[in-house]
């Protein structure tokens, strides 16, 4: 039986999954705060952003109309035998031009409107794509103030404004141009819960692949190239066991006295141990792998952590042991919880201490890869690792990982799976700090 350790200073604790909280779900949740109960519009490709984040707005009713004209004036009708803030949208360029005359006449009757359409992604409308216009300069002549939002983060205060400016005398018609990129942003993220923490930018610290994959259920049309290419890749299996144990003392590994005299004014304890079997004993451990088994003699990784950092001993001053033992299976024939092979590890192990570590059922645990999938979201218990070639990353690809910044603005990438990569390491978390804070002294630039 595991137990889990009475320090808590070894235990694991997973936060709730986290769910980014876009642009477009910002924009519904601040109309339904000014009191906003229903939508009339003619939606395009623009718009789709909206009508995605639609879904998990149950309390806004969406009323579809099938030419702008019209859309404006039943948005129009409905504000003034209602009294109430009411909102339109209309489809870029061409969708604005067929709403002037509606929206002149709601601006002539003071009619308190937030009239929306969508717009190219930034930077798009100097390729002059189709149906692509100015459209703040369009709708200026027709409404009370027209704006256009270029970042997510100023969502809150714009929407605030339109609903003032538009509810107070005299009271009338406003205007906001909404780019793709800004409704697809990341705005912030909403843990399972619930509860939602809003950012303008988003660092997470995560698998990439589960990032890329299920946190983010509708990508930008320029980050779906990133998307698909995680897609395609294979999902792995974890492929190490860990193992955390209070010792009574600090015990010592057979064959140190040597490396000791060369290196007197160094703890042996402090380093990390492998004891790594022969190259035909590693094959034979991977194949064993593939058949749900683990290798008579695995690879393991050993040290004693609180020698070298005293704060990590137990409550009662006893030193922590830890094994990471590579190449186990995702599961067993049985099923891990019920299997002795984790104790089996400490037979392995005690070959090269003395004395042998015999801790009590009570003062270890085992941390095996579904364990890592139930209690941290790990995939299969799959432990990310950054795995590019230095070529590869010196070029920057899969930039993503190797100059953390994603493809979705406002989302950057840390942790494991990012460069350099590998376990708890702070260099991903510098390196994606230092791209944030880039980026930023840009935007102030501009």
């Amino acid at each position: 039986q595991r137990i889990p350790l009475d320090s808590d200073r070894l235990l694991f604790r997973g936060d709730a999954a986290l769910n980014e909280n876009y642009g477009r779900d910002t924009f519904l949740s601040l109309l339904e705060d000014e009191g906003v109960t229903h939508i009339f519009g003619n939606p395009g490709t623009t718009e789709l952003a909206i009508m995605h984040a639609l879904n998990d707005h149950p309390d806004l009713t969406y009323v579809l109309g099938l030419q702008e004209a019209v859309v404006v004036a039943m948005a129009d009708g409905y504000a003034r035998a209602s009294g109430k803030l009411a909102a339109c949208n209309v489809h870029v360029a061409p969708g604005l031009g067929n709403a002037m005359g509606s929206l002149y006449t709601a601006h002539m009757s003071g009619s308190p409107l937030i009239v929306t359409a969508g717009q190219q992604e930034q930077g798009h409308g100097l390729t002059e794509p189709l149906l692509y216009g100015p459209l703040v300069e369009m709708a200026r002549p027709v409404v009370k103030w027209a704006f256009e939002i270029s970042r997510v983060e100023d969502l809150p205060r714009v929407i605030r404004r339109a609903a003032k400016i538009a509810t107070t005398a005299p009271t009338g018609p406003v205007f906001l141009s909404l780019p793709g990129d800004v409704l697809n942003a990341v705005a912030g993220v909403e843990l399972t819960n619930g509860e939602r923490l809003t950012a303008g930018i988003v660092v997470t610290a995560c698998d990439p692949n589960q990032v890329m994959l299920e946190w983010l259920d509708e990508m930008p049309a320029a980050a779906r190239k990133t998307q698909k290419r995680y897609r395609d890749q294979p999902m792995h299996d974890g492929y190490e066991s860990k193992i955390d144990a209070v010792i009574g003392d600090r015990s010592a590994l057979m064959g140190m006295e040597a490396l000791q005299e060369r290196f007197p004014t160094t703890d042996m304890l402090e380093p990390t141990v492998i004891v790594s079997p022969s190259l035909d004993e590693l094959t034979a451990a991977h194949k064993l792998r593939a058949d749900g088994r683990v290798a008579e003699n695995p690879t393991i990784l050993m040290n004693i952590p609180s020698v070298l950092d005293p704060t990590m001993r137990s409550q009662d001053g006893r030193h922590i042991l830890s094994l990471e033992i590579l190449f186990t299976p995702y599961s067993l024939p049985g099923g891990w919880p019920a299997s002795d092979e984790p104790r089996r590890w400490f037979d392995v192990a005690n070959k090269f201490w003395n004395p042998a570590i015999e801790p009590a059922d009570h003062e270890w645990r085992a941390m095996t890869p579904d364990i890592y999938e139930s209690d941290f979201h790990m995939p299969r218990g799959h432990a990310p690792s950054y795995a590019a070639s230095p070529l590869a990353t010196l070029l920057g690809k899969s930039p993503e990982v190797s100059r953390y910044r994603s493809p979705v603005e406002g989302l950057y990438l840390s942790g494991a799976g990012t460069w350099p990569g590998a376990g708890i390491f702070g260099a991903p978390g510098r390196n994606a700090a230092d791209a944030v804070l880039a980026d930023l002294r840009k935007t102030k630039r501009r």
